[in-house]
Parts: C-alpha cells; structure tokens; sequence
C-alpha cells in the first residue's frame, strides 16, 4: 500500500527530501562567470581599501566592513550617496563619543541606551529601506562603546580613525561603481531571468519525454523548494535605485511576473508528469 501512495501522489521518503536539498545546495553553490566576476569585484575593492589604510597608517578594520556590507549588497553607490553617508558617520561618531563618555561611569545605563539605540535604528532602515549604511552607523556606534569601556584613552583616535576608514571606504567604493569597474543591477536581473527560463525549458523537456516515453525515460526531479522571486525582486529593487525609469521598471516587472508563473506552470507540469 505504501508503495501504490509513493507511486501514485508522488509522496517521497525522507531520503528523497535529502536528495532535493542536496540538488539545491549544489545549484546554489554551483560556480559560474557571474559569481566569480562578482567575487573578484569585491575582492579587488576590499584589498585596494585595506591597502590605502595601511600605506596611511588608519588603525581600524572599519573600512573593509563597509566595503563588503555596501558593495556586496547594494546598488551603485553615486557621489551624493557616499557624501551623504559620509556626513551621518561623522555625526554618528560625534554623538557616540559624546554619549559613551557620559555613560563610561555607569555602564547599567549604557547597556539600556544602546539597546534603544540599535533598536531605533533598525527600525529606521527597514521601514526607510536604507540598507547596508544603516550596519555601518551601528557597527561604529558600538565600536565607540566598546572602546569606551576597555580603552577610553584611545576613544578619540578611533574615533578619527573609523571616519577616516570610512571616508577611504565609500570613496573606492564610488570610483568602481562608478568608473572603474561598475555593475548594475539590471543587467544580473536579466541574466538571471535568462537562467530562470532556461531550467524551465529543461524540466519541460524532462517532463514530456518522461510522459510520452513512459518508465524508460528517467523520471525528472520534484520541483525546487524555494522561488526566484524573492532574488528578481530585490534586484529589482536595485535595478530601481540605481536610477532605472518607470517605464524600464514596469517592463522587468513585468518579465518578473512572467517568469514566476511560467515557473509554476513547469513545477505542475513535472509533478503531474511523476
């Protein structure tokens, strides 16, 4: 009986389960030019920053965060953009060193106000969308009182030296996004409906040589667990702040859509086939 319900509805024994998700790991962490282009981008940005804080002799790893936070995940960064996160690290680093050093001597209040604080800010980046900067003015908020507690000697050296790594940090950032080696989001976004599309053409292909050969055709796998979509949209969304106009907009919206039902279309299509 069990075997006529496995064959009959597709009901699969854990080991099955295992094999999907073997399958998914292994096109996710699958290599491919995008993905090392991508590495290769960001590995290239991270040294030169490092490097520049060096040779200036900036004693602070702050630069290389921002670097992987901002142009890991993220649109391009423009000019104004960088100026104006620029201007809200130093005024974040002037308030926290202020506030540090009147809570240095009691640290049962500090502990609440940063809580506060980190809790605030979260709250602003996500509903305002700001992003990875928002990580940046938290991560140098809490550097500034941790070295309050166990180094207040050196609070205005790091200080200065997180502002000057982040100044380092934003100005590389802007130099390859914008000149030296940009990469937008709408061109990954088209790839990446490109990709879509072609491993809806090969489960369709799996499928109907499955249905119309019969048990001497290989039977193709269960559908993935997860969606594209998600991924589309968020780079969508870069695509968007990375100044894409309305009417571009609605198109890859549109190609968005299109795609996401042909992806549930194929994943009826292999499950009734099975």
């Amino acid at each position: 009986m069990a075997g006529f319900i496995e064959r009959q509805f597709g009901i699969q024994r854990p080991i099955a389960w295992l094999d999907r998700l073997e399958a998914l790991v292994a096109r996710e962490l699958a290599p491919s030019g995008r993905k090392i282009r991508t590495a290769l981008r960001i590995s290239t940005i991270v040294t030169i920053a490092i490097g520049l804080d060096a040779s200036l002799h900036i004693n602070t790893q702050l630069g290389a965060v921002i670097v992987w936070l901002v142009a890991g995940a993220g649109p391009m960064m423009s000019i104004r953009k960088a100026l104006a996160w620029q201007v809200a690290v130093m005024l974040a680093l002037i308030t926290s060193v202020v506030m540090a050093r009147a809570f240095a001597e009691t640290p049962w209040l500090m502990l609440p106000f940063v809580f506060v604080w980190i809790s605030l800010t979260t709250y602003v980046g996500a509903t305002r969308k700001l992003g990875a900067g928002m990580l940046v003015i938290q991560i140098v908020c809490l550097i500034t009182f941790y070295g309050v507690v166990f180094g207040p000697q050196d609070i205005g050296w790091n200080a200065a030296a997180s502002f000057d790594g982040s100044a380092i940090a934003f100005g590389v950032i802007v130099l390859f996004d914008n000149w030296l080696w940009p990469d937008p989001g709408e061109p990954i976004l088209i790839e990446s409906l490109a990709a879509s599309v072609a491993r809806a053409r090969s489960q369709l292909l799996k499928a109907s040589n499955f249905f119309l050969v019969g048990e001497s055709a290989p039977r193709p796998q269960l559908p993935a667990p997860t969606s594209d979509l998600p991924a589309h949209m968020a780079l969508l969304d870069q695509a968007v702040a990375e100044g894409t106009s309305e009417y571009r907009r609605g198109i890859l919206l549109a190609a968005i859509t299109r795609t996401a039902r042909l992806s549930l279309e194929m994943d009826r299509l292999v499950t009734t086939a099975r």
